[in-house]
């Protein structure tokens, strides 16, 4: 049956009343006011300002899909692969308790979507396929032949432990300090912990683009090197590759036999515990956190963060517009080659969102979300740095 995947969610899309509170900001006076809405909820439809641009105009796409009124085509399969998967429309849905519609998975339906246009051949788009054949071949975004442990040089990091670091192309390749600093966190509270010897890019991209023979071949992979290495639980600094292995990697494996944690969730453990001592620090100013989507909207981690960084002196914590569950999409860079234009404006509108606020720093807990935010800055010339939470926290404890 065409559409297959996407029909799973029939009964969710059919639901759908057409409201508008997904793509736009507060605008509805049937809106709950306690909702902490930010004025700006869809980035691809802040970029374009059309509807089909957005989580209420592909569900009407999708309908027209189903009942046979419209065929994919190469300006639907883009439109359709623009979506950043923030899960923002997720959240906004789910938060209309006065309504008996809503709670729709609409990013999981956006995927399902997706992986039934892979399977009848209209998809991935062209501008996606150095992404997806670099992965396939290299085993990594970048389509390097550089030692992926690179990172750790000098450091006498083993490649065996209870806790493993898994490193994810962007902090391995392009952007190591959160990295350097998570590594000597756990060296310093005493961890027997270690990196993975033959790790594979964890398979986000290949996930939510609905290449699912790929991802598959990645989780068996990943799994059995994280298993090998005697492995209790592994942590990271991508919000991809922690929503990909926790949340996705069981669909495929089954029970996985290890603990999932970000570093945010392990230094907060640590902290609680003890074994680390945090000093003062000076960011030159106020400083406020940015909650990645897939990590805030996904996996519920929003305290933990804001709980270590309350805990060192010297930070003074203030948030911008559009966090926690309802935070604001950097651009989610992963998915640039589809999304470039959508990607620029959602980084270069979160530089402003905290410049709103009198932040001289920005520290979040993705550096695929640290490094985009870090372009924006610097394509703006705006004077704000940003930093990856275990690097906060590796100079609290310098």
């Amino acid at each position: 049956m065409a559409f297959k995947n996407v029909s799973k969610y029939k009964e969710q899309i059919y639901r759908c009343n057409s409201c508008g509170r997904c793509p736009r900001g507060p605008w509805d006076p049937n809106q709950p006011a306690v909702l902490p809405l930010p004025e700006r909820q869809c980035p691809i439809y802040e970029n374009h300002k059309i509807l089909s641009y957005s989580s209420q105009g592909m569900i009407l796409i999708i309908r027209d899909l189903l009942e046979g009124k419209l065929e994919p085509s190469e300006s639907l399969v883009s439109a359709i692969y623009e979506c950043l998967l923030c899960q923002h429309c997720n959240a906004v849905c789910a938060a209309t308790e006065n309504i008996p519609l809503g709670k729709l998975e609409c990013a999981q339906i956006f995927q399902a979507l997706r992986v039934d246009l892979v399977e009848m051949g209209f998809a991935p788009p062209s501008s996606m396929g150095r992404s997806i054949n670099m992965i396939r071949e290299k085993h990594n975004r970048m389509g390097t032949d550089q030692n992926r442990g690179a990172w750790a040089e000098g450091m006498d990091i083993p490649t065996k432990g209870v806790t493993m670091i898994f490193a994810g192309c962007t902090a391995a390749y392009e952007n190591n300090e959160a990295l350097q600093s998570l590594a000597k966190i756990m060296q310093v509270a005493g961890m027997d912990f270690g990196m993975l010897e033959d790790e594979w890019c964890c398979g986000a991209l290949q996930h939510d683009s609905g290449m699912l023979e790929d991802f598959e071949a990645t989780v068996q992979h990943n799994v059995d090197a994280i298993k090998a290495a005697g492995a209790k639980e592994v942590v990271m600094v991508c919000a991809d590759g922690y929503k990909a292995i926790k949340k996705d990697y069981p669909k495929y494996a089954g029970e996985l036999g290890f603990n999932v944690l970000h570093s945010s969730e392990l230094i907060a453990n640590l902290v609680r515990e003890k074994k680390i001592t945090l000093n003062k620090v000076d960011l030159g100013g106020k400083a406020t956190y940015f909650d990645p989507c897939l990590l805030a909207r996904a996996n519920g981690v929003i305290d933990q963060p804001r709980e270590v960084l309350n805990t060192i002196p010297g930070i003074e914590l203030v948030e911008m517009e559009g966090f926690g569950k309802y935070t604001n999409c950097c651009g989610r860079p992963i998915f640039q080659p589809a999304s470039k234009a959508a990607c620029t404006q959602a980084g270069q509108d979160r530089i402003r969102d905290a410049l709103a606020v009198e932040a001289k720093t920005i520290i979040t807990g993705c550096v695929n979300c640290k490094q985009n935010m870090t372009r924006s800055a610097k394509k703006m010339g705006a004077e704000i740095k940003v930093m990856d939470i275990a690097e906060v926290v590796a100079q609290a404890m310098a």
